[in-house]
C-alpha cells in the first residue's frame, strides 16, 4: 500500500495524497500478491 501511495504523490504532487485502507486475504484472483483499488476524480 505505501509504495503505491508514494507513487500517486510522485505522478500527481501533493494533490496526490489521499486516504488509504488495506485488507488482507489469503488468495487473492489469479494468485496476485497485491490487489490496488481506486476511485480517481480528475479535474482540469
Amino acid at each position: 500500500m505505501n509504495g503505491f501511495s508514494d507513487l500517486m504523490v510522485e505522478i500527481f504532487g501533493q494533490k496526490g495524497r489521499h486516504a488509504q485502507a488495506a485488507m488482507g486475504a489469503y488468495v487473492l484472483e489469479g494468485n496476485m500478491p497485491v490487489c490496488v483499488d481506486a476511485i480517481i476524480r480528475i479535474r482540469k
